[in-house]
């Protein structure tokens, strides 16, 4: 036989087998640290693989704690015989107490006979026997502070004891399983991320200010345009990004923030894309300070909102020309009303003196002259109410011609000190369309062409425009001008709001951006075709308004005289009044009321009255109380009324106008229109014909 071993040699033994485990468990660990494993499964797989191997256990796992931390699931397990992986499984804390409190109060579970060891006795009916395990050890996972699961090793067999060393491998292990899974969460947030910042469209940026370098998400390049590294983006790049007029403000309100006590900043400032195109931009952005209140980081995002600006800026814009057009219409009744008298009093001593002879022709001329000068006023009038009529949107037959003629009215100064001015009327038919607005892609579309041309050399260029019926029937108007012309690359982004070729302060960049979405909701379209130094030409094409029954113009002669009627002449400026008693004085007995409530009180004693003309707009009782006092009372007397108006500016006389079934004559009036209309509701009916 031989000797024992002697105590030196036992010594030297276990010490070779616990430098092999400890070697063992640190080469584990390395692959561990090495883990290149994709996902949460594929890691924890791994990380099971390698504890179970390393231990030499059948049964490796991981279970995750649900339900509010009342129960655990199993997320992956693995079997050392066969290498298979399975999952699922639950265990919950009310059938299990004991074992609950012991992951929550224990650093690890370390059962040697677990069938007996009262922290985990509570498996053995249902989950030892049913796989034969005799000792486990169990190490809880914590992340952040909070139990999150446990990694679970299962002896299958007889007893087994845990040596300190497996405890503190099983422990790095559950040390590794919580860095795969704060690798996940982080990788989750950043996916939740990503999406939310997808979704808004939003820039997001965090600002190292130590370093002085920015980082971007992918809607840097996807929202703006830009190609540069996402990671390696300077302050200073940022910085030139911002619109020139708008840098030094930006900057110093960011750095005031970070030079400050406070942590939160917003702008709203113009970016540029990647192409030099300029957005409107909402910027903001948070500063992390360190213990001493230094500010280390800024976190913000950057929303593209030129959308948003250039809607507002139509809103301002419309609710600019309904100020206009409510000003316009207000201006209008105020010049209308001398205006009416000035021109009618003209036209009587012309039509006086036209049957006198051994006249100064002097004194002829410079009335005529006289009368000129009113009609033009009357002209201007006319157009200025054309372009700011409230409830401009409306829809209907427009005259094209007459649209082109008022807007080259309108734009006049700005084309004859630049431009010879060739107009060719093709006569086109009516287009469906609101007239103001028509007259406002006219107007700029003329202004637009005569600013393409420096002054100075008006016999050198010329703006043509022309208007007429295209092959396709559809209606054309054409503005094309001799200027400077447009760039192709120019000529892509015209449209769109907010750019401009102009000098900052001389243009919005919104008037052809309207112009496009004025003709688009008309369902025209508007198309361009321009050269460097060449000119350019943008033509209009809308389509015809449904064809209308022509209704035949009465001749324009002077009317049959009527039979001499009584005449009731309401207006509250004597002026009108008395002009219009001056025209009708000769053949009919014509009386004049000063207001509505005169002539309420004339017409409460005696309505023998052939006729009555009526202002509309008068303060205290309008020309629409007059009628709607007589249409009760005396409908008849009411329906041989005829008004005459310098303007509707309220909605009410708008809405009178629409719906009145009265001649209405418009202030100044021509003496022929006024007439015409007191004819025909003096003279008889004309008999109906028979078949």
């Amino acid at each position: 036989m031989g000797s024992p071993p002697s105590q030196r040699t036992v010594d030297d033994a276990e010490l070779r087998a616990r430098t092999e485990t400890r070697l063992r468990h640190q080469s584990a660990l390395v692959e561990l640290a090495q883990l290149r494993a994709t996902g949460l499964e594929a890691a924890l797989r791994v990380i099971l693989c390698v504890s179970a191997r390393t231990l030499g256990v059948e049964r490796s796992s991981y279970w995750s704690l649900v339900d509010q931390d009342e129960a655990i699931e199993c997320e992956e397990l693995y079997t050392l015989s066969d290498g298979k992986v399975a999952s699922g499984g639950r265990l919950a804390a009310t059938t299990y107490p004991t074992y609950f409190k012991a992951l929550r109060t224990c650093l690890a579970i370390d059962a040697t006979d677990a069938q007996s060891d009262p922290r985990t006795s509570e498996f053995r009916v249902g989950y030892f026997d049913a796989f034969g395990i005799g000792a486990m050890l169990d190490v809880p996972v914590w992340r952040g502070g909070r139990l999150v699961g446990v990694h679970c090793l299962e002896h299958v067999g007889g007893t087994r004891s845990w040596s300190p060393e497996e405890q503190a491998f099983a422990a790095s292990v559950a040390t590794s399983i919580s860095v795969v899974l704060e690798a996940e969460a982080r990788t989750r947030a950043e996916e939740r991320y990503r999406l939310v910042s997808q979704a808004t469209g939003e820039a997001v940026w965090e600002w190292d200010l130590r370093t002085d370098y920015i980082i971007w998400n992918e809607a840097l390049r996807t929202v703006f345009g830009h190609t540069v590294d996402l990671e390696m983006c300077g302050g200073k790049w940022w910085i030139e990004h911002i619109h020139s007029c708008d840098r030094e403000r930006v900057t110093s309100a960011i750095h005031a923030v970070i030079d400050g006590d406070t942590s939160a900043w917003s702008d709203e400032y113009r970016f540029a894309r990647g192409d030099g195109s300029m957005a409107y931009v909402l910027d903001r952005g948070f500063v992390t300070r360190d213990e001493t209140g230094r500010a280390i980081r800024m976190t913000g995002s950057m929303q593209d909102i030129t959308a948003r600006k250039a809607l507002e800026e139509r809103l301002l814009l419309a609710d600019r020309m309904a100020s206009m057009g409510t000003l316009a219409a207000g201006v209008a009744h105020e010049i209308n009303n001398p205006l009416a008298y000035i021109k009618g009093n003209l036209d009587y001593v012309l039509e006086t003196l036209a049957g006198e002879t051994g006249l100064d022709p002097d004194v002829v001329l410079a009335l005529e002259d006289a009368r000129e000068g009113a009609n033009r006023v009357r002209a201007i009038v006319r157009d200025l109410k054309m372009f700011s009529r409230a409830g401009a949107a409306s829809k209907g037959p427009v005259d094209v011609e007459a649209v082109v003629t008022s807007s080259i009215a309108m734009a006049w100064n700005e084309i004859r000190h630049r431009a010879r001015l060739v107009r060719r009327a093709g006569n086109p038919p009516p287009v469906l369309a609101s007239e103001a607005r028509l007259g406002q892609v006219v107007l700029n579309l003329v202004v637009n062409a005569a600013q393409a041309i420096p002054e100075g050399a008006t016999e050198a260029h010329e703006i043509r425009v022309e208007t007429g019926v295209a092959a396709d029937g559809r209606v054309f108007i054409e503005v094309a001008d001799t200027g400077v012309g447009i760039t192709p690359e120019t000529r892509r982004r015209m449209f769109d709001p907010f750019f401009t070729t102009k000098a900052i302060g001389d243009g919005t960049g919104l008037g052809l951006s309207i112009c496009h979405a004025i003709v688009t909701e008309l369902g025209g379209e508007i198309a361009v075709e321009s050269d460097p130094g060449r000119g350019t030409t943008l033509r209009v094409l809308l389509a015809p308004a449904t064809p209308v029954a022509a209704v035949e113009a009465a001749p324009a002669t002077r009317p049959a005289q009527s039979r001499a009627a009584r005449m009731l002449v309401i207006d509250d400026d004597v002026s009108v009044g008395a002009t219009v008693k001056r025209v009708f004085a000769r053949d009919h007995d014509v009386e004049v009321c000063v207001g509505g409530a005169e002539a309420l009180a004339r017409l409460a004693g005696d309505q023998a009255f052939d006729i009555i003309i009526c202002d509309v707009m008068m303060p205290d009782v309008s020309g629409m109380d007059v009628y709607g006092t007589l249409a009760a009372k005396a409908p008849e007397l009411a329906r041989r009324m005829i008004f005459i108006t310098g303007g509707a500016f309220t909605p009410r006389a708008r809405e009178f106008f629409a719906t009145t079934t009265q001649p209405c004559i418009e202030k100044p009036f021509d003496r022929e229109d006024l007439r015409r209309a007191v004819a025909a509701v003096t003279s008889p009916p004309s008999p109906r014909a028979t078949t």
